[in-house]
């Protein structure tokens, strides 16, 4: 079944809302980032668990800087609602919405701006359900950071090789089995733990614990 954006925004409204740490619907502002996530723990995990990039078959340009010292976690606005338009591109304008003839352009055009709160406004196409069970998002947009544009294909190499090694597969296109990478996917990505919560977490949501980083 097909649903209108403006649907969308009201479920979403009943997720996320109101104060900045008390939330509509019983959730509460995580103070830290292993509070909204458990890091990764040797004892349990095992010593490989703090070994990241020692597999790493990729490696970044001599020049890719990263700020590692500055304080990632709490720095994410809250939301309620994320919009995923499959575009089949790796980049585009730096507004996506001055994009000609795209998605993004018509929800500009209607008058629907970004919020946490429903807007009335009926969109002229719609949404349908997401055929994947798990997306792994990686920003790939150099218009914004160049940086991303080198980084994205390169993780997207590396998280596909520990991927299919797992029997997982990359996208819906891929019958192969199979899609610091090793550790984000074995940890973070089908655990649920982070192992750099200092450099690695900006910020996010636990909806079965009811916490956000807002």
């Amino acid at each position: 079944m097909t649903t209108t954006l403006t649907s969308a925004l009201k479920r979403g409204k009943s997720f996320f809302a109101s104060t900045p740490q008390e939330h509509e619907g019983g959730f509460t502002k995580a103070p830290s980032a292993t509070t909204l996530f458990p890091q990764v723990d040797p004892t349990i995990d095992g010593e490989d668990c703090l070994h990241d990039c020692e597999s790493c078959t990729v490696k970044y340009p001599n020049k890719f800087k990263v700020d590692e010292e500055e304080k990632l976690y709490g720095h994410v606005n809250g939301w309620a609602t994320h919009m995923l338009v499959a575009t089949g591109k790796t980049d585009w304008v730096r507004d996506v919405s001055d994009e000609k003839g795209s998605v993004m352009e018509a929800v500009r055009d209607c008058g629907v701006e970004p919020t946490n709160g429903p807007r009335e406004h009926e969109l002229p196409f719609f949404t349908h359900p997401s055929p994947h069970t798990h997306l792994l998002l990686l920003c790939s947009q150099r218009t914004r950071d160049a940086r991303c544009g080198i980084s994205a294909p390169l993780l997207a190499r590396e998280f596909g090789r520990h991927l299919r090694a797992r029997g997982l597969y990359r996208d819906i296109h891929d019958e192969r089995p199979g899609g610091d990478c090793e550790n984000i996917i074995r940890f973070t990505v089908l655990q649920g733990k982070i192992v750099k919560p200092n450099r690695q977490l900006r910020g996010g949501f636990d909806r079965k614990n009811q916490i956000v980083s807002w």
